[in-house]
């Protein structure tokens, strides 16, 4: 924590400083274990590719006559045009239209070409355009490592496998022949073979889509390779350079995908500053001299002009070093990320960003300019787009930073999972139904609609009251409210309340020989601990307690670690020890779903060991596959702040051990649609929520200004209004293909549709009283065999902003158009027929039922 930040957490009522624009970040050490240096081969070619497409970048501008902010014809501008080299075509670029760049298209920095009869056409890059007769491609298909065969070789035993393996920073634990495919995998990569195929998708056979030989970038002789193909080419090839991440920054900006922009100029950043601050420079050992590294190669392939060292690597010989060359890759790289914040309109981001780099980089008059105008252009604009949603009692206190991101299809994607192919529908079935064993009766399936999309139907004639669906979380987000918290007084997995407190776990467990198994080392944990009940569940669970269940479903990487930062990035945030006062709420940075990602993560690292499937994407585990994908979203929008979407996933990426600038099946458009996934599918399960909860409007429109310490100890002070809005989420991918029933007056639901015409529900649901994050789902009435089983999303009817929020598009459904619009909507369940569902997410199903372990549930309020 720096003095401002101190100054602000203890002295904030009396204005002394402003609050940190963003959460604070994780103290990370060597929980990454980083790449080896780039080989020399591998330097070559990365800056072979892309001093290519970037010379494409720099023709453009060679064409454009017109230069808003042209560079001054000074000598001192001559004599360090040198230092520019890196990001030079990106910058004159961004450059040539500071305010904003309106020619969004997929065709950005793509090759033009004259042909024979004089037409110019876009060309995309060939295999010979790149290598000409020069093939780096190898048409065979053996591997050998000092010349012996990785895959057959008795050279190759588990000792040099694992020292292989350890020196490529890769995992060095598993079988022989675990290592050598290990190995085998990794040597294939670094040398382009395999046609020259590069980042391969995972088989989704056991889904109905098969994908043998299948990758994100191919380079074959007969293939081409689009700008983005290329700019990825070299971050695969030297991760470690800034340079290729600002590149390919500027195309997504260009083509229009500005969450993806942002999300390669923040690991450019984080590069960057690694380099350039001192405090930032020795915090994660070995990734300061890879960087170092990285850049110095790049600028030495630079080639000597008639016998003579190149300039730029002349200025490398001086005493600044790299340093020289960095202050062009900041400025690009603010500048991007600036222009795609305000084309998201993330007002609040996009003004912490405009002052960031005016602040820390000296700048001439010529840099300088292009921040000025903008902030004349927009400002009196800005602050009343900040300050109306401030003031906003529409908006729940994380919306209110919150811009907005089109659905479109991202470019690395494979979208060809057919959610309506019989394949499909029988591997959701057995996953939801055949293979659950809390449902001895299967009642229902999963077909598709007789509308859109997926839907619950009844397998048998069901009478009122059976039993249709069961089932516990399969990811599951509980966040501790507040910092003060004497420490977790529910199970992390079951939540049913601990018989004993954690201070009483700890004594009665300090000696690791005769620690109870059913003990977690998370108990221990000082900075956010949690702890699991030490009691077996016999029936349908195996005799396990929920800690081994834990283990063998979703508590991996995350073990043992600190998460306290991460709690604090949804949270308020209190002054020191002792605490008096909370200073402000990071809750309205949108990071309500961060930890609901963080159990996203660790489920795919976990699956990836236990399947031996190192290229499984987090968004294609079987939690997430069935829910609603790219092909649903199109038409949809969805909220983006940069400290939700980008910052803290990247850092609890990198807190779990993952090196964010090698490792690209964690890139950000995975992240994007994790995080699009869990949104329109989590259900949320706060106690205070099962309950009919009227205020909640009133409460939310209220948090607008933190209130100083001496208002916080005024008599009456309710604390808890300032809580975040969610406390534990949930995600049941059974539970969200349950479609949404309309509301219908009809108090005695005789008929099967309403007045409008819409369809009644025809089941309830609750969560369990016995295992309370337990979810049952029971028929309401008596069902027809065939008959589509539908439930409510919300006791409320809801008003077109609220469906917006809740959908991401419109709603064509005549119960929301004619709602008024309400605060009582809550988290979507994800298949609610995106053109068809009405309104909210599930809430309580009015009425009562015989079962004992059935209990009310209130209504719940939406993140959409």
């Amino acid at each position: 924590m720096d003095n401002r930040q101190r100054i602000w957490y203890n002295e904030s009522e009396k204005k002394a400083a402003r609050p940190p624009d963003y959460p604070d970040r994780p103290d990370l050490f060597d929980e990454v274990k980083w790449g080896p240096y780039t080989p020399e081969d591998d330097i070559q070619l990365a800056y072979y590719v892309w001093s290519l497409q970037d010379a494409v970048l720099g023709e453009e501008q060679l064409n454009n006559p017109v230069h808003p902010f042209p560079r001054p014809d000074t000598e001192t501008e001559e004599s360090h045009k040198d230092t520019h080299i890196l990001a030079q075509n990106v910058y004159e670029s961004l450059n040539s239209r500071p305010l904003t760049h309106e020619e969004w298209t997929d065709n950005a920095q793509i090759k033009m070409e004259v042909t024979y009869d004089g037409m110019t056409v876009a060309k995309a890059w060939s295999y010979e355009d790149i290598f000409g007769d020069k093939s780096p491609i190898s048409d065979n298909g053996v591997i050998e490592i000092d010349g012996h065969d990785v895959l057959k070789a008795r050279h190759w035993t588990i000792k040099r496998l694992q020292e292989q393996l350890e020196n490529r920073g890769l995992d060095k634990r598993g079988k022989s022949a675990e290592l050598r495919r290990r190995l085998h995998d990794d040597e294939h990569q670094r040398r382009h073979m395999d046609n020259g195929s590069l980042l391969p998708r995972s088989d989704l056979s056991a889904w109905g889509f098969p994908r043998k030989d299948d990758y994100m970038l191919k380079l074959t002789q007969s293939g081409l390779l689009t700008p983005l193909d290329m700019y990825t080419w070299a971050i695969l090839l030297s991760p470690y350079n800034p340079t290729y991440w600002v590149s390919r920054s500027y195309l997504f900006y260009q083509m229009g995908y500005f969450d993806l922009a942002i999300g390669d100029a923040h690991r450019a950043r984080l590069l960057c500053e690694t380099l350039t601050d001192g405090r930032q420079r020795n915090r994660q050992p070995g990734l300061y001299p890879r960087i170092w590294h990285s850049i110095e190669q790049h600028i030495m392939q630079i080639p000597r002009i008639k016998g003579e060292l190149a300039p730029p690597v002349k200025r490398l010989r001086e005493v600044n070093g790299i340093n020289y060359f960095v202050p062009t890759l900041r400025k690009a790289l603010h500048n991007i990320t600036s222009l795609s914040l305000k084309a998201l309109q993330c007002w609040h981001d996009y003004e912490k960003m405009e002052g960031y780099l005016t602040q820390r980089v000296e700048m001439d008059y010529r840099d300088k300019s292009a921040f000025e105008r903008r902030e004349k252009r927009t400002d009196m604009f800005l602050y009343a787009k900040m300050n109306e949603r401030i003031e906003s009692t529409s908006l729940y206190y994380y919306e209110r930073f919150a811009g907005r991101i089109s659905g479109r299809p991202y470019p690395h994607s494979k979208g060809n999972v057919d959610r309506s192919s019989q394949a499909f529908l029988d591997r959701v079935n057995l996953e939801v139904f055949g293979e659950n064993p809390q449902l001895p009766l299967k009642r229902c399936e999963i077909r598709n609609s007789e509308l859109e999309g997926l839907g619950v139907y009844a397998a048998q004639e069901i009478t009122a009251g059976q039993i249709l669906y069961v089932d516990e979380p399969s990811i599951r987000g509980h966040l501790n409210v507040t910092q003060r918290a004497e420490g977790p007084k529910q199970c992390e997995n079951c939540r049913q309340s601990l018989h004993h407190s954690v201070d009483d776990i700890r004594k009665s467990n300090a000696g690791e020989e005769t620690r109870d198994s059913a003990v977690c080392v998370c108990t221990f944990n000082e900075g956010e601990p949690i702890a699991f009940c030490t009691t077996s569940f016999k029936q349908n669970r195996g005799g396990k307690t929920c800690l081994e269940i834990a283990r063998e479903l979703y508590h991996f990487r995350t073990c043992g670690r600190n998460w306290r930062w991460l709690h604090d990035a949804m949270r308020l945030n209190w002054n020191d020890e002792p605490p008096t006062h909370f200073t402000h709420s990071n809750e309205i940075h949108g990071t309500v779903l961060s930890l609901l990602l963080r159990e996203v993560i660790d489920i795919t690292l976990l699956r990836r060991e236990q399947t031996g499937n190192p290229h499984l994407l987090a968004h294609e585990i079987d939690e997430l596959l069935p829910l609603q994908g790219e092909k649903e979203w199109e038409s949809s929008q969805f909220p983006f702040t940069l400290a939700a979407n980008i910052i803290v996933p990247f850092d609890i990426l990198r807190h779990l051990g993952i090196d964010i600038f090698r490792d690209l099946t964690f890139d950000t458009w995975v992240i994007q649609i994790v995080l699009r996934k869990l949104l329109l599918s989590v259900v949320p399960g706060d106690e205070r929520r099962r309950g009919v909860d009227d205020d909640d409007k009133t409460r939310e429109g209220n948090k607008k200004k933190i209130p100083n310490s001496s208002e916080q100890h005024k008599p009456g002070f309710a604390m808890e209004s300032w809580e975040p809005s969610f406390h534990d989420l949930y995600l049941f991918p059974g539970f969200a293909m349950f479609n949404h029933a309309c509301h219908t007056e009809d108090p005695k639901g005789a008929s099967e549709k309403n007045d409008e015409g819409a369809s009644k529900e025809n089941a309830e649901w609750a969560f369990d009283t016995v295992i309370p994050n337990r979810i049952i789902v029971w028929a309401k009435t008596n069902i027809a065999k065939d008959e589509e089983i539908l439930i409510k999303y919300s006791r409320k009817k809801l008003g077109v902003t609220d469906a917006l929020r809740l959908l991401g598009c419109e709603s064509q459904c005549q119960c929301v158009q004619n709602g008024s619009d309400s605060q009582e909507v809550s988290q979507a369940s994800s298949e609610r027929g995106r053109k068809r569902t009405t309104d909210g997410n599930i809430s309580e199903a009015e009425g009562e039922t015989d079962s004992s372990k059935r209990t009310k549930t209130g209504t719940p309020s939406s993140y959409v």
